[in-house]
């Protein structure tokens, strides 16, 4: 029985157990054969006299028969036990989140709890599994490497990451502690234990693609561009190439986020992010720098004109027609471009391409600007401008100058224009031409321009009865993003009836590059300015796109000619004739026309002599402060053109 419970040989059993009841079953024997003789020869005394010893030696055996059937039962009971404990520990490790494998120091497997691996279940000694079977290709040197370095480090530990296929076919990745364990007795192998760490991979991999693009247009963002741009201007230095860095900035981006929406803002985002690196070169890098920024580095080119080409591709591409809000818009971008040879500094070329776009955007926007050290190094620490410029209303920086304007037929003052000017604490009287591009950019030009439109009504409005009893306007320019403010129509009327100043008085200029949008919106507000009794003037005209299907549309009462158009009066008889056009186009329309620039007397005796209403320019006077108008204007309406400004 204990042969059969334990699995063993009867031979061993009978040596291992019983063996040492021999000796007891062959003195029973004995005795048997002595009681037989005793009763033959005496009769039952002589069998009584042996009966003691032999009941003495019964007890005996049964005594350690007992015992033998005791230590049975506990050999039963640790056998099941021990099974349980093997069932136990098998099913965990076939069950467990991962592989066990058992190999010798060759690779080939001994044991593989792998059921969704190659094979249809765990492998055994001599099972069909190999090492080749499951592990990728190009990982196996590596595997069997490992292993083999493992086999010398009796109790080491290695670890290593590896691919392996599952059942279907795919490739996992796998990290695997690679033990030691040859010496056990219990296992006598090596020990691989791998866990599955594809999705981990996966969500690293992804995490490490969001960190260096943008979300919004799967581009590469700031902290790649920069790494790129490290790396090439590493390469330039090697090879003594030269390498651009193009900065591009959308224009009038924030119209379209706030008239249209954020979400169809970054439509047009992911559109320009689509364009751009189609209209670059294959080896060029178009990151989103921010933003509606966007950087471009052009690598192994000879001179600026090759990044100049890549500029004008971008620019033609961004023009073409895009959808947006089921209407199609032009939008137009502004690039500024830094070129180096060799030894240049990558932060030194973003800082370059930058200044070179500001003044790109200074120029009228929808162009590109090359760096040029000698007129753009002011505006490179822009960064410390705007945040100046965000503090200057709270500072009282800001300053209103005022340039009168001449009724070119009375030879008298009939107005002015209200000009804004920086004083910065450090840097002195800014021009606006050097700080307004960077408040459009900033968003700051909104207060900016309210607070200017106060002070001028507010000025206009203490001029009356000073100045004599003409009535004398006051003009104010307004910058495309203003004229996009839903509640600008709302806050000259507040701001007028504040300061008691009929609304006739007061002219707002608009840009052309305002008309360029065809909006049914700003109809409707230019309309309801007009409709408040406020005068509208066009800024620059002969400067922009504005064509007479526009002017004849817009309630526009005055055209302002360019200061360049009159500049050229006397020396270009083109110019002549175009004023003469537009005089004449003009009042066709009913508007007035008033001149820019006028510096020399022989350009204000033809402006007059062709009709040309109104006037204004340093040969009258400089814009003053306005302490110093009402001086100018005496001096003026007496004809002392020398002595106003």
């Amino acid at each position: 029985m204990v042969a059969i419970a334990t699995g063993q040989r009867f031979a061993e059993v009978w040596t291992e157990k019983y063996r040492w009841l021999f000796p007891h079953y062959l003195t029973l024997g004995v005795i048997g054969f002595a009681l037989a003789v005793s009763y033959a020869l005496l009769g039952f005394i002589g069998m009584g006299v042996f009966f003691v010893p032999v009941l003495m030696q019964r007890l005996v055996v049964r005594q350690y028969t007992e015992r033998t059937r005791v230590s049975v039962e506990r050999l039963r009971d640790a056998y099941r036990v021990i099974r349980a404990s093997e069932e136990r520990f098998r099913s965990l490790v076939q069950n467990a989140p991962g592989v066990v494998a058992v190999v010798d120091p060759s690779g080939a497997f001994h044991y593989a709890s792998a059921p969704d691996l190659e094979g249809e279940g765990p492998i055994e000694e001599g099972g069909p599994c190999r090492m080749a079977d499951v592990v990728h290709p190009d990982d196996l040197p590596r595997v069997l490497s490992v292993i083999a370095e493992a086999a010398t480090c009796p109790q080491g530990e290695m670890r290593l990451e590896l691919r392996m296929r599952r059942a279907d076919g795919a490739w996992r990745e796998f990290e695997a502690i690679v033990s030691n364990l040859l010496d056990n007795e219990a296992v006598g192998g090596i020990v691989l234990n791998a866990h599955d760490v594809t999705e981990r991979k996966g969500l690293e991999d992804q995490l490490r693609y969001e960190a260096f693009h943008d979300a919004l247009t799967g581009l590469p963002n700031r902290v790649l561009f920069t790494d790129r741009l490290g790396q090439a201007v590493a390469r330039a230095k090697r090879s003594q190439q030269g390498l651009g860095v193009l900065f591009l900035d959308l224009d009038r981006f924030k119209y379209i986020n706030d008239s249209l929406g954020h979400e169809v803002g970054d439509d047009l985002l992911r559109e320009i992010g689509r364009r751009m690196p189609e209209a670059a070169r294959s080896a060029d890098t178009v990151a989103r720098f921010g933003g509606d920024e966007f950087v471009v580095l052009v690598e192994d080119i000879g001179s600026v004109g090759e990044a100049v080409s890549v500029a004008d591709r971008i620019l033609t591409a961004i023009r073409e027609p895009v959808a947006l809000h089921g209407r199609s818009h032009v939008v137009t971008a502004s690039i500024g471009i830094a070129f180096g040879m060799g030894s240049r500094d990558g932060q030194d070329l973003i800082k370059e391409a930058d200044a070179a776009l500001y003044r790109a955007k200074a120029r009228g926007r929808a162009r590109y600007a090359i760096f040029d050290d000698s007129r753009d190094h002011y505006p490179v620490d822009r960064l410390d401008l705007e945040s100046d410029l965000h503090q200057a209303l709270q500072r009282d920086e800001l300053r209103v100058f005022y340039q009168p304007e001449m009724d070119l037929q009375s030879g008298r003052v009939c107005g002015f224009e209200a000009l804004v000017r920086w004083a910065h604490p450090r840097r002195g009287l800014i021009s606006p031409a050097d700080f307004i591009p960077l408040a459009e950019v900033s968003g700051e030009i909104v207060p900016i321009g309210q607070w200017v439109l106060e002070e001028a009504c507010r000025q206009a409005t203490a001029w009356q009865g000073v100045l004599g009893d003409d009535p004398l306007s006051m003009s104010v320019n307004l910058s495309a993003p203003e004229f996009r403010e839903p509640d600008l129509l709302i806050r000259v009327a507040e701001t007028i009836e504040r300061w008691d100043l009929p609304a006739g008085r007061l002219r707002l200029e608009l840009t052309e590059s305002v008309l360029m949008d065809d909006d049914p919106a700003l109809h409707a507000l230019l309309a309801n300015l007009k409709q408040l009794g406020v005068q509208m003037a066009i800024d620059d005209f002969g400067t922009g796109y504005s064509s007479l299907s526009y002017l004849k549309r817009m309630p526009v009462d005055a055209l302002k000619i360019d200061r360049s158009f009159v500049a050229d009066l006397g020396r270009d008889p083109r110019q002549a004739s175009i004023i003469e056009a537009v005089v004449r186009m003009a009042r066709a329309l009913g508007m007035v026309v008033i001149a820019e620039g006028i510096e020399e007397r022989e350009q204000l005796s033809f402006l007059t002599r062709v009709g040309c209403e109104s006037g204004q320019g340093f040969l009258f006077a400089r814009p003053l402060a306005a302490a110093a108008i009402p001086e100018a204007v005496r001096a003026l309406n007496r004809g002392q053109l020398s002595k106003a400004g």
